[in-house]
C-alpha cells in the first residue's frame, strides 16, 4: 500500500506549490527565488529543502499527476492524439495555473517539461500506426514538429482570451495534424 504524506506535509507542499503558482503569475518562473517562495508560504529554508531540490523539483512536484489524467484516454483509444482534447479541458479547469506555466510567464523549463510530456503521448500515438504506413520523414521530425504546433496551439490559447471551446480547439489541432503529418506518415510500403 502506498504510503501518504501526513497532513502537515500535506500542508506545507501545497503551501509551497500555492506560493510558486502566485509567484509565477505575477513575474514568471523565470524571475521566481527559492527565497520569493518561502517567504510568500510564510515558512523556512530548511522547510523547502526538505520537500524539494530547488524550484523546478517543486514545479514538477505540482504538476506530475497531470500526463496520467491527460493520457488516460490517449491509452483507450485507436484514435491518435486523443489526449488533446483532454489537456485542453484541464487547462481551460486551471486557466489562471496554465497562464503562469505555458503562457507568456512561463519559463524554458516549464515549457520543456511540457512539450517533452505531450511529445511523449504524440509519439506513442504515432507508433501506433499501422506498420504497413511508411515515410520518409523520420518518426523524431513528426513528433517535435507536432509537439511544436500544439504547444504553439495551447500557449495562444491560454494567453489570448479566445472562446474557443477546449473541444474546438482539439478538433482544430487534429484537422491540422491528421491532414498534415498523418497524411505525410501514410504512404503505403511497396
Amino acid at each position: 500500500m502506498k504510503h501518504r504524506p501526513d497532513r502537515r506535509i500535506r500542508r506545507t507542499r501545497a503551501a509551497l506549490q500555492a506560493a510558486l503558482i502566485d509567484l509565477m503569475t505575477e513575474k514568471g518562473y523565470d524571475a521566481v527565488t527559492v527565497q520569493d517562495i518561502i517567504d510568500r508560504a510564510d515558512v523556512g529554508r530548511s522547510t523547502f529543502y526538505a520537500h524539494f531540490t530547488d524550484k523546478e523539483d517543486l514545479l514538477v512536484s505540482g504538476i506530475e499527476n497531470l500526463r496520467p489524467q491527460v493520457a488516460g484516454g490517449s491509452s483507450a483509444s485507436a484514435e491518435p492524439f486523443a489526449f488533446s482534447v483532454e489537456l485542453f479541458r484541464h487547462v481551460r479547469g486551471q486557466r489562471r495555473l496554465y497562464r503562469a506555466l505555458v503562457g507568456r510567464r512561463g519559463g524554458a523549463v516549464v515549457l520543456r517539461w511540457f512539450t517533452k510530456m505531450v511529445s511523449d503521448l504524440i509519439r506513442e500515438d504515432l507508433e501506433k500506426l499501422p506498420p504497413r504506413k511508411v515515410s520518409e520523414i523520420p518518426l523524431d521530425v513528426s513528433v517535435q514538429f507536432l509537439a511544436g504546433a500544439y504547444m504553439s496551439v495551447l500557449g495562444w490559447w491560454v494567453d489570448s482570451g479566445t472562446k474557443h471551446t477546449p473541444e474546438e480547439m482539439d478538433r482544430m489541432f487534429r484537422a491540422l495534424a491528421t491532414g498534415g503529418v498523418i497524411g505525410g506518415l501514410s504512404h503505403e510500403a511497396g
